[in-house]
Order: C-alpha cells, then sequence, then structure tokens
C-alpha cells in the first residue's frame, strides 16, 4: 500500500529496514563498541543512565508477557540482545527519517503520514509464519522474539509511535513513559 510511482515511500523503506542500525547496537558486534565510544565522547549520542535501565531484567517484563502461541511466552533473558537491536534500529531509523526531510513536513501517502508509513514499514517487515512445532522450538532456542513480537514490542517504546497514532492509556499498545526505554 505504501508505494508511491513504483517504489517505496522514504519512510516505509525505513521502517523495514533496519539492519544496519540494528548492527551498530548489537552487543556481539562492533557497533556495540562503537556506541560506547561515543557516547563516551559525546552525550548527545546516547543515556548512559537509559543503557543501564534497559540492560536490567525489569524493562524487558513487556516482552516476556507478550505470548507467541496462546501457551508460549518469550524469553526476555534468551532474546535481550536482539530485542535491543531491535528497539534501537528502529529509533535510529525513525531519526534518520526525520532527518531527511530537512524540516519540511513528510506527505500524506493514502491518508498515512510519514511518520505512521514508518511505523507500518517497521510491522511490515516482521510478518511471518511457523509450524506450531517449529513455534515451538524456536521460542525456546532462538535468541530472536517471534516475528510478531519484534514487530510490535520495540514500537511501544518509540514516543513517534505514540504520536503518529494517538496511542493512550488503556490502549492495548500503550506503555507508560517510565515503562519505556530509549537508548538512541
Amino acid at each position: 500500500v505504501f508505494f508511491q510511482n513504483g517504489s517505496m515511500t522514504d519512510a516505509s523503506s525505513l521502517g523495514s529496514m533496519t539492519t544496519a542500525p540494528k548492527k551498530l547496537t548489537k552487543r556481539d558486534s562492533g557497533g556495540w563498541k562503537l556506541w560506547e565510544k561515543l557516547a563516551a565522547i559525546q552525550p548527545a549520542f546516547g543515556n548512559p543512565r537509559s543503557l543501564g535501565h534497559f540492560l536490567r531484567p525489569a524493562p524487558m517484563r513487556h516482552v516476556q508477557k507478550q505470548c507467541a502461541r496462546c501457551f508460549l511466552h518469550v524469553n526476555g533473558e534468551l532474546t535481550l540482545g536482539e530485542n535491543i537491536a531491535d528497539n534501537s534500529g528502529l529509533a535510529i531509523a525513525d531519526k534518520a527519517y526525520k532527518l531527511s526531510l530537512g524540516g519540511k513536513e513528510a506527505p500524506v501517502i493514502d491518508g498515512f503520514s510519514g511518520e505512521q508509513r514508518l511505523f507500518y514499514g517497521w510491522v511490515q517487515g516482521w510478518r511471518g509464519k511457523s509450524r506450531e512445532n517449529e513455534a515451538i522450538v524456536r521460542i525456546k532456542t532462538d535468541p530472536h522474539s517471534p516475528p510478531s513480537v519484534r514487530g510490535t514490542a520495540p514500537v511501544r517504546n518509540q514516543a513517534g509511535f505514540y504520536a503518529a497514532f494517538g496511542v493512550k492509556p488503556g490502549d492495548k499498545m500503550y506503555l507508560a513513559p517510565e515503562q519505556r526505554v530509549t537508548i538512541w
């Protein structure tokens, strides 16, 4: 739905292709060390308090409570590294999109704002199916959250998501500000 003149719009492209920014934030890659160096040199690159907060298990409870199947729950400790990368990759994509606008207002396409298209692009990128037996094996052994969780959990930490869709207390996707994790 978010195609214009035969190609994806900037917003939905950035929302669906966050591999590069994710790599910057993965603990097992050089990107994590780069982040630590940047944060030490220039505090604007990150908030060390937020990072420490994110690494404690408590902020990940909203991920653990998400059900991949009605009888399976995500192991937040197993998936922590990838959850950090997903959350950070989406935050970086959102900032990159806003910078790409150069201070101009994003066009509304098919009734959706640029910010909405960015988040829809993210969620669409995580669509997937698996057989029940495969889902059981992965939920117990895979360091990645299931696609349905990877699509929805990170957006709940993004302030732009709340602004774009008018999400408020009482809505299913709402996460209180003190429970949200912000690294970038």
